[in-house]
C-alpha cells in the first residue's frame, strides 16, 4: 500500500508538473508601438580668437597664435586653418596688403563641448614684393577654422 501512494505522489507530481507547464506556456503575450519626432540640433559656429603679434618683414614668416572656442553641445574635432583675409589699417592704405600670405594648416585637436581649444598657430609671411609703404603697417588678418563633430 505504501508502494502505491508514493508511486500515486511520483505519477501525480508528474502530472501536475506537465501541466504546471503547460500552462506557463499558454500565458498571453502583448506588444505594443508608439512613435514620436526627433528633431536634430543646429550647429553653432566656432569662435576664433587670434592673438596679436609683431615682426613681420620681407621675406620673413610669424605664427599668430589662434585659440577655437567650441560653443556646442558636442565636441568638435578641428581639421583645417585658412587665412580668409588679410587687410592693412587705414594710415598704410597705400601698401599693398597681398603682400601678406599664409597656406592652409592641418588640424587634429579635439575641442570638447562648451570648450577652447589649446592655443595653436598658422604662419603668415610677407613677400619681398612689400614696398617702403607697407613699413609700420598693421596687418588684420581673418582665420577661418574647420571642424567636424567628434
Amino acid at each position: 500500500m505504501r508502494k502505491n501512494i508514493t508511486r500515486s505522489a511520483i505519477v501525480g507530481g508528474t502530472v501536475a508538473a506537465v501541466f504546471g507547464v503547460g500552462i506557463g506556456f499558454a500565458a498571453w503575450t502583448n506588444y505594443g508601438e508608439g512613435s514620436g519626432t526627433v528633431t536634430a540640433g543646429q550647429a553653432t559656429a566656432l569662435t576664433v580668437t587670434v592673438t596679436n603679434v609683431s615682426g613681420l618683414f620681407p621675406t620673413k614668416s610669424v605664427d599668430v597664435p589662434f585659440t577655437v572656442t567650441n560653443p556646442n553641445p558636442y565636441g568638435v574635432k578641428l581639421t583645417k586653418a585658412e587665412l580668409k583675409s588679410v587687410t592693412v589699417d587705414a594710415a598704410h592704405s597705400a601698401c599693398d596688403a597681398t603682400v601678406v600670405t599664409g597656406s592652409d594648416v592641418t588640424l587634429s585637436d579635439v575641442v570638447a563641448s562648451s570648450g577652447t581649444s589649446s592655443s595653436q598657430t598658422f604662419p603668415v609671411s610677407m613677400s619681398n614684393a612689400a614696398s617702403d609703404e607697407c613699413q609700420g603697417a598693421v596687418f588684420t588678418v581673418k582665420l577661418g577654422v574647420t571642424g567636424v563633430s567628434n
